[in-house]
């Protein structure tokens, strides 16, 4: 019984293939192309013989960035959630070096704890690198490091300049830092509430 059906099959395979007859001429080696004075419209059969809308391929495409985007922060969550303590002890290791400014009552002051900052920033590379040995994998790294930057330059010429009378500048800055921790404080919320591993 088998064997019949196998040479049925077989049969079936090897003589019942597609017997569809072309309508197409054969093409006269003598006859001129036939070329259209029409130009493609976007409506026109593409290259892959689907038709084309631009309007719609774009719209495809800036929905395939923004799912992308939510990809990538997702990803990113994920890699935080399971560095939360570590970033949290880095941001108040950065609050720390921020309040030695905050002590200082003079202009001398200022500049001992500036003359720490070449070896707080090695450190700070150590700790980041800790986390994200590419740094690569969490956004925050890039905050550490602008918060980091403005703890070398802009805050003690800040608070000097604070010291001397124009508190302005100090206040503007201590703004922007506040708001910086702001963001990280929501992303570490968002990476502990995130489906992470």
């Amino acid at each position: 019984m088998r064997a019949v059906a196998l040479a049925i099959l077989a049969l079936a395979l090897a003589g019942g293939g597609c017997r569809r007859v072309s309508l197409a001429r054969p093409l006269d080696a003598g006859a001129a192309p036939v070329v259209s004075d029409q130009a493609p419209r976007a409506g026109d059969a593409g290259p892959s013989g689907l038709p084309e809308d631009p309007d719609a391929g774009l719209k495809s495409e800036a929905q395939w960035r923004k799912h992308m985007d939510w990809e990538e922060r997702e990803r990113q969550l994920s890699f935080d959630k399971n560095r939360i303590p570590q970033h949290r002890a880095l941001i108040q290791w950065l609050a720390s070096v921020r309040a030695r400014y905050d002590r200082a009552k003079t202009k001398a002051a200022v500049e001992r704890v500036r003359a720490e900052m070449p070896a707080l920033r090695q450190d700070l590379q150590a700790r980041t690198t800790a986390i994200d040995h590419w740094h690569a994998n969490s956004p925050l790294l890039a905050d550490y490091d602008a918060e980091m930057a403005e703890l070398e330059n802009a805050y003690p010429e800040a608070k000097i300049s604070a010291l001397g009378g124009d508190a302005k500048p100090l206040r503007a800055l201590r703004a922007r830092m506040d708001q910086r921790k702001k963001k990280m404080a929501e992303w570490l919320a968002d990476a502990k509430d995130s489906e992470g591993e």
